[in-house]
């Protein structure tokens, strides 16, 4: 667990996860359910930012400040599960989803701060569809992939 302004930072971190990850940033260090600012189990990446004042826990992963992460890059022109920053990470414009499994999800986000008011669409669904991403936009993807 890290203090946001004393131990790490404020600002966009990218955490990796070693397997599965997991985070939570609160707003204080009491440990209750309230406190809970956003958290979330995670493969592969996840995107994060933090006030000062507030308190980053990550297990199971490792973290880099976003301004020094490298680009993550398509395998075998697919994003995998995980969380991507639109116009850093891939481009804007319009994208495919595959589900690759039973059911998937889909999540665009207009910051990385985790809060359901980040969210500008999201889908629990199967199958394919068509999402479009801009620029500045976060996806984050769960039991899916991304091709172009």
């Amino acid at each position: 667990m890290y203090k946001v302004g004393k131990d790490i930072p404020a600002g966009e971190y990218l955490i990796i996860a070693e397997g599965m990850g997991y985070y939570q940033v609160t707003k204080d260090s009491s440990g209750s359910l309230d406190s809970i600012v956003s958290n979330d189990n995670f493969t592969n990446t996840r995107y994060v930012t933090v006030s000062e004042g507030q308190y980053l826990e990550i297990t199971g992963s490792k973290m880099i400040l976003a301004s020094e992460a490298e680009p993550q890059k398509p395998q075998n022109g697919e994003y995998a599960d995980g969380m991507y920053k639109v116009g850093k990470d891939i481009p804007a414009g319009e994208y495919k989803v595959v589900a690759t499994g039973g059911i998937a999800y889909l999540e665009v986000a207009k910051d990385s701060k985790g809060g359901l008011d980040s969210i500008i669409t999201n889908d629990n669904f199967e199958g394919e569809k068509y999402i479009t991403v801009k620029e500045g936009q976060y996806i984050k993807l769960v039991d899916c992939k991304l091709v172009k």
